[in-house]
């Protein structure tokens, strides 16, 4: 992990709202070894019956990268590899979406970041 979180290599895309102060979490992508780690912290909890989708957005795509849910706490830590070319990240975001997940985002934005 913590390879995965170091290094020249690693790309790091902080994670905001339009309120916040401070970032809400930070996306870190190795793309030497494709691994993709992200924290987040003082998230709410989703709406009964919601949850939260992260999506990797490039030029042509929103990349669903999976499905989360905060602890009490508001924190989450997720690990994932996903190869993307080095140069395709646009932003990451975090929408709001039905339990479960969506094939592309439908619920609001809750956090983004540009890359």
């Amino acid at each position: 992990m913590i390879a995965a979180m170091t290094g020249p290599d690693v790309k790091v895309v902080p994670l905001t709202n339009q309120g916040a102060r401070q970032p809400l979490g930070r996306m870190m992508w190795n793309r030497s070894s494709n691994d993709w780690i992200m924290v987040t912290y003082n998230l709410r909890q989703p709406k009964p019956g919601m949850t939260y989708q992260v999506w990797l957005v490039t030029a042509d795509a929103k990349i669903s990268a999976g499905t989360f849910k905060p602890d009490a706490n508001g924190g989450t830590f997720m690990h994932a590899k996903y190869a993307l070319d080095r140069n395709a990240l646009r932003a990451v975001a975090i929408t709001e979406e039905p339990e479960g997940g969506m094939p592309a985002p439908t619920g609001p934005m809750v956090v983004a970041g540009a890359a």
